[in-house]
């Protein structure tokens, strides 16, 4: 989920981030959410995003995560 949330900001393990910079929340429910912090974190708040949505799925032998980031780019388009 971590590496999906990276891959949707556009960076992966770049730019001073580090693995403790994305957290995997559970909202009430149960359905999960990311916070960031650090160097991901600035990476968001650079890049014009606005929201960050995560979907993680899994079973006995196979995980996956979808991460969406939304919002505007830094040009305004």
């Amino acid at each position: 989920a971590k590496e999906a949330v990276l891959k949707a900001l556009g960076t992966g393990w770049v730019q001073g981030i580090s693995w403790r910079d994305v957290e995997v929340r559970p909202r009430p429910g149960g359905a999960p959410t990311i916070a960031l912090r650090g160097g991901a974190r600035e990476v968001f708040e650079r890049s014009g995003i606005t929201e960050m949505h995560i979907s993680i799925s899994h079973c006995r032998s196979h995980a996956i995560a979808y991460a969406v980031a939304e919002g505007t780019t830094v040009d305004g388009a």
